[in-house]
């Protein structure tokens, strides 16, 4: 079957790489489905982006469309409608069976293109948009403009012909309002290639420090401040501690983040990973950590949990965020902070000693939690079931 799959970033996106082009390969390796592929450049990203679709690895029809970001609404506005006479003119060429939209932008995209060429739409969410928008301080719950990303996302969770959503706690809301749309939803996790990301085990840490470490870009939702207050905290306990982030912001936000809290420089290491090398950074590290504004976030499946718990960390993660209490608590792969104080912190990190006291027990444990609940190719398997069920 031709599918074509739409991704509102670069194709040398991280996010594209283990969200889109893993599942891709996996599907097209075992399954024989032929993809086609429609993402938005910048001048930065295109030459990178080009090597990334040369070395995919199965033969893939790829367009993009360059990015527009300024003035915002009217730019946004144009991508869109680029993007429409793109998908007609894509599923009219490749003979496209079905659409695959990554996201509400891909779905507004593919919205009326499906509709008059008759393909199948699948609405593969990532959490709705609006919300998340609204917990990182990027739209006013009030606001006109969150009102219709909202109204969007209804109508496009009643048109679609199935549709995702990355939690079971998302899910469960969804049953709660609207049981008409029971028989075509799903639950998809963002997962994690068990094969790039390593267990290893028995590895000897360089250094003698503890290494906490922090994976992804300072995002506004992700609340860099309280980790650092968490970090401070876990220093008075676990003086060799080492806060390590890898990311691909500068390296001076950190720093200065830092300082700020009255950490100096030495307890602070900022790494730039190279393409391929997470997998190693993270296996030296001790333990994971991400804390993310709560608002509303049943609906997220942050992709480092599961590429911590794959390379044998336990995780430290604020409550209120997705599966990830259930998981942790329930499997015994890190703790659960829930509120952000001083007192929590070291309830916390008494608990986080605890679990690493199990040594090669809990890394084995960790990185089975993520096999049973994470794994990449439970989430291809899923992804390939959908385009069958809607194709037929």
């Amino acid at each position: 079957m031709n599918i074509l799959f739409i991704a509102y970033q670069a194709a040398s996106d991280p996010l594209m790489e283990s969200q889109g082009f893993s599942y891709m390969r996996e599907i097209a390796r075992k399954q024989g489905t032929q993809y086609s592929l429609l993402t938005f450049e910048t001048r930065e990203s295109l030459a990178v982006s080009r090597e990334y679709i040369a070395e995919f690895g199965h033969n893939i029809r790829w367009k993009y469309l360059m990015y527009r970001n300024r003035p915002r609404l009217p730019a946004t506005c144009l991508n869109i409608i680029l993007g429409i006479i793109s998908v007609f003119s894509i599923s009219m060429k490749n003979k496209i069976h079905a659409v695959h939209a990554r996201g509400l932008f891909p779905a507004l995209i593919s919205f009326i293109p499906v509709k008059l060429l008759g393909i199948k739409f699948f609405f593969d969410t990532r959490g709705l948009l609006a919300e998340k928008y609204v917990g990182g301080d990027l739209l006013s719950k009030n606001g006109l403009l969150y009102k219709m990303m909202r109204w969007g996302e209804n109508i496009l969770l009643e048109k679609c012909d199935f549709f995702t959503v990355e939690t079971h706690r998302h899910s469960e809301v969804i049953k709660r309002s609207s049981t008409r749309l029971l028989n075509k939803m799903d639950v998809i996790p963002c997962c994690t290639d068990m094969n790039k990301f390593r267990y290893v085990q028995n590895k000897e840490k360089d250094g003698g420090n503890f290494k906490l470490v922090y994976l992804g870009k300072s995002e506004t939702w992700y609340l860099i401040s309280e980790m650092l207050d968490f970090f401070k905290v876990m220093r008075w306990d676990i003086p060799n501690a080492l806060f390590v982030f890898l990311t691909q912001n500068e390296p001076g936000l950190f720093f200065e983040a830092a300082r700020e809290k009255g950490i100096n420089d030495s307890g602070i290491s900022v790494i730039k990973p190279q393409r391929g090398a997470v997998s190693e950074l993270l296996v030296e590290a001790d333990a994971g950590i991400f804390f993310i504004n709560p608002y509303k976030r049943y609906n997220s499946s942050p992709v480092k949990f599961g590429e911590y718990l794959a390379c044998g960390l336990p995780v430290i993660v604020n409550s209120g965020i997705g599966d990830c209490d259930e998981i942790i608590i329930n499997e015994r792969v890190g703790v659960v902070i829930h509120e952000f104080s001083e007192e929590e912190y070291k309830r916390a990190i008494y608990e986080l000693k605890n679990l690493l006291s199990e040594g090669e027990v809990l890394r084995e444990r960790c990185r089975a939690t993520a096999l049973k609940y994470l794994s990449l190719q439970i989430g291809a398997e899923k992804y390939f079931k959908i385009y069958k069920h809607i194709m037929s």
